[in-house]
């Protein structure tokens, strides 16, 4: 839990030693239920950064309809660290166990596939955070995802020939 949760959360535990007005004792609650129920998961799932970080996207997204100004602070805070779905850094997703083989596969075609832009993908990554829910894993290859990584992740792994 980041820092700035662990104090919340400790305010809400020990809120008869201080007052708060109503308003921040429910944005202390806003907060908290939002680290529960969106954030831990992604915390402890970080070691399978790319499906984590989309799928916190997607989270953050659909969260949306539980609250909507919490919703978008976090997206917007979210997309501003999304180098682990770079171009280069998806290829981390091929040794990710927590992904499924299809999408390994769908992945890898998408190294083969020549880009449908005229220009070289940006350094830094953009995302329409209206369309979050349809993005997978394979949208985020390109051909300059075919490195050194990629390469050892589809020699290392029996998926690529299943």
């Amino acid at each position: 839990m980041d820092g700035k949760s662990h104090v919340l959360a400790e305010n809400l535990m020990f809120r008869d030693q201080f007052k708060l007005t109503k308003r921040e004792e429910m944005a202390v609650a806003d907060i908290c239920q939002f680290t529960i129920l969106i954030y831990l998961k992604a915390w402890f799932m970080a070691p399978s950064a790319p499906s984590t970080d989309l799928q916190l996207l997607i989270d953050i997204h659909i969260y949306k309809q539980q609250n909507r100004l919490l919703s978008e602070l976090a997206m917007k805070k979210m997309t501003g660290h999304l180098w682990y779905l770079s171009d280069k850094l998806i290829a981390l997703a091929l040794s990710d166990d927590n992904v499924l083989n299809d999408t390994k596969r769908l992945m890898v075609r998408g190294l083969q596939t020549p880009s449908a832009h005229a220009h070289p993908p940006p350094k830094r990554i953009t995302l329409n955070t209206a369309t979050i829910e349809t993005k997978k894993l394979e949208d985020f290859v390109t051909q300059n995802t075919h490195s050194s990584s990629a390469s050892r992740a589809c020699r290392r792994h029996s998926w690529i020939k299943t």
